[in-house]
């Protein structure tokens, strides 16, 4: 295959599963909720049916049926007052929605899906390469997932407490979506343009 580099060649390097930051991005252009307070994050995955058949004789004719896009979840860290994820994620639920039914008033609030699509923004999972730190060069980003219509689906607020256990408290926000925009680069330059990945078609 023209172009390939074999293993022995220090050029090729694999993607690494911990090389990977997370974003909620706010109305502030900073994260709603800062990265290295991500634990790990599924990446998207999408499941085609094929439960469409056509029966001929003794034969059966599979056709594909429609793609979906399977729930990820992310796993984050809690912390006491200074980063506190529980109540940012609190705040995003809030921010979709959610009003407590303390009053006749506040108990006819509701969703919309604008409301809680809002609430998180496009989240974004990019991958990273390690940089350069002797030429002072940042690592670049090789791949970026933005989900689409994304909002929350469920928050685990953490495990069981437990006397016996000195772990620290996990949160898991799960997220839904429509579908997931993918691009891939090695100048670190994330440039939408149809050419790969999954993208919107060119005009």
């Amino acid at each position: 295959m023209a172009g390939s580099t074999f293993w022995s060649s220090t050029e090729l390097e694999p993607k690494r599963q911990f090389k990977f930051l997370f974003i909620i991005p706010g109305t502030d252009g900073q994260g709603t909720i800062e990265t290295y307070l991500v634990k790990s994050v599924n990446k998207p995955q999408i499941q085609i049916g094929n439960n469409t058949v056509v029966n001929y004789i003794q034969h059966t004719f599979k056709y594909p049926g429609r793609l979906t896009w399977t729930d990820i979840n992310v796993t984050l860290l809690d912390t006491i007052r200074v980063d506190d994820t529980t109540s940012r994620l609190a705040n995003i639920v809030r921010q979709a929605g959610y009003v407590i039914p303390d009053t006749d008033r506040n108990a006819q609030f509701s969703f919309t899906k604008k409301g809680a699509t809002n609430a998180l923004n496009k989240p974004r999972i990019q991958q990273i390469d390690a940089g350069d730190p002797v030429n002072n060069i940042p690592p670049k980003i090789v791949e970026e997932w933005t989900l689409w219509n994304a909002w929350v689906k469920n928050v685990n607020f953490g495990q069981n407490l437990d006397y016996s256990n000195d772990s620290i408290v996990n949160v898991t926000l799960g997220i839904t979506y429509d579908w997931a925009e993918y691009t891939t680069t090695d100048t670190g330059e994330v440039v939408y343009d149809g050419s790969g990945g999954f993208q919107k078609l060119s005009s």
